[in-house]
């Protein structure tokens, strides 16, 4: 529920992007003037004008300028810089050893061998022939399999699994369980980790003091089909109506399968909340600087 960046950084959001501006104009000027642009024109102009021949400072310095426009805030993308930077490294040694760079360098960085191939012929080759496609696939190919080894292989996206308790655990456990943990509520999931129930606090304690029989699961007694679940794509403002509406404090977010992905409760959107109003103030603030 928390931003990703907050969304000013006062005069710094003015400064480093003109910061960056310099740098890269005192780049092109005494460096090269090929790292001007976005990237694929130049990379089209080499291979039509110049025998797919670039100069080792544009090997050097695309890539280091597209690191400063980049991470100064500059409206840049990735996938110019690639394609030119790779190009350019593909150059240089396929004068001695007749390379494709271009693609392999989009493969190994964004891990998408078959949009590097269709780009590097339909862009940059212009041709459909084997002369062209086949050197593409195999740099591509190659770069594909050694991505895992130099980058390593996992998802894009890493996210945490929700805390849950499981629907076999026996309730006397549970009390020991909710002594140790922070929450005040967890919910309670099948071996698919489907829902099942929400076990609390509340429900721990009074097993403690009333303990049911020995071999009696959390899930036959707290197990409810009627639990509010709602879509992860569910707007904020909408779910702050259905906790109004239905006088609860908590909704249980699972996907299509009824998969738990998480637990919404009302502190969060009060911290979604007050993120806003605090971006909102830093935002009037900057305004009236300006």
């Amino acid at each position: 529920m928390q931003g990703i960046v907050p969304a000013t950084g006062g005069l710094a959001t003015v400064l480093v992007p003109g910061a960056g501006s310099l740098i890269i104009g005192l780049m092109a000027r005494f460096g090269s003037d090929k790292i001007r642009g976005h990237g694929i024109p130049e990379a089209i102009e080499a291979i039509l004008f110049g025998q797919s021949r670039m100069s080792p400072k544009v090997a050097v310095l695309k890539p280091l300028s597209s690191a400063v426009s980049i991470g100064s805030g500059g409206p840049f993308g990735a996938e110019g810089p690639i394609i030119l930077t790779g190009g350019a490294i593909g150059s240089l040694f396929a004068q001695c050893f007749h390379l494709s760079g271009a693609a392999a360098g989009m493969t190994a960085i964004f891990g998408t061998p078959v949009a590097a191939m269709l780009l590097a012929v339909e862009v940059l080759l212009f041709e459909w022939k084997p002369r062209s496609f086949v050197p593409v696939s195999v740099a591509a190919l190659t770069a594909i399999a050694w991505r895992p080894a130099w980058i390593g292989a996992g998802p894009m996206f890493v996210l945490t699994a929700p805390l849950a308790g499981d629907a076999a655990m026996l309730a006397g456990v549970a009390a020991a369980f909710f002594a140790k943990v922070a929450h005040r509520a967890y919910p309670v999931v099948d071996g698919e980790g489907r829902v099942l129930g929400l076990v609390s606090r509340t429900d721990a304690l009074r097993w403690s003091q009333t303990p049911p029989e020995a071999d009696t699961t959390i899930c036959e007694l707290v197990a409810d089909h009627s639990l509010h679940r709602v879509s992860p794509l569910l707007p904020v403002d909408r779910a702050a109506e259905l906790m109004l509406a239905e006088e609860i404090g908590r909704l249980l977010v699972v996907d299509d399968e009824g998969r738990l992905i998480g637990l919404l409760a009302r502190r969060d959107l009060l911290r979604a909340r007050a993120d806003y109003r605090r971006d909102e103030r830093d935002r009037s603030r900057f305004a009236g600087m300006a």
